[in-house]
C-alpha cells in the first residue's frame, strides 16, 4: 500500500521517477524497488520521500485509523479533513484556525457549556476569511 501511494503521489505531482530517484539521492534502480514494494523502506527514508514529495507520512498510510475516529465514517471524515487542509495556502489556513478557536468542542467550555454546534460561531468564519485575503468565502473579490 505505501509503495502504491508513494507511486500516486509522485504521478499527482508529475515527477518522472528518473527526475524523483536523484533528488532522494538514489539511482532510478533503488527507487524502482521501492516503488514496486520489492525493497522495504525504513522509516527515515519514507519521512524523506515525504519531505520531498512535500506529503505527509500520514497520506503514505493512515496508521492507526481507529484512533482517528469513533467509526470509520468520522475516521474518514477527520482523514478528509486533513487532506483538504493540505492543500490550503497561509492566508485561509489563518482564517480556519481563527474560525475553530470560536468552535465549541466536545469537552465542556469553562462555563459549562457543552457542544452545540457550528452555527454561533459561522459568521465569523466569513469575516476572518474576508480579514485574511480580502474575498468573500467562495474566492470572489
Amino acid at each position: 500500500k505505501i509503495s502504491t501511494n508513494i507511486r500516486n503521489a509522485r504521478d499527482r505531482r508529475k515527477i518522472p521517477r528518473s527526475k524523483l530517484a536523484p533528488m532522494l539521492g538514489l539511482s532510478d534502480q533503488v527507487y524502482n524497488r521501492y516503488e514496486n514494494a520489492v525493497s522495504r523502506l525504513t522509516v527515515g527514508r519514507l519521512l524523506h520521500i515525504c519531505e520531498v514529495l512535500s506529503i505527509s507520512p500520514v497520506e503514505m498510510y493512515p496508521v492507526a485509523p481507529h484512533l482517528w475516529g469513533e467509526d470509520q465514517a468520522e475516521a474518514e471524515t477527520r482523514m478528509a479533513i486533513v487532506e483538504k487542509l493540505a492543500n490550503f495556502d497561509g492566508l485561509t489556513l489563518q482564517a480556519i484556525l481563527s474560525f475553530l478557536h470560536h468552535l465549541k468542542t466536545k469537552e465542556t467550555d469553562e462555563g459549562g457549556n457543552g457542544y452545540d454546534g457550528a452555527a454561533p460561531a459561522a459568521p465569523l468564519f466569513t469575516s476572518a476569511v474576508h480579514a485574511a485575503n480580502g474575498s468573500d468565502i467562495h474566492g470572489g473579490k
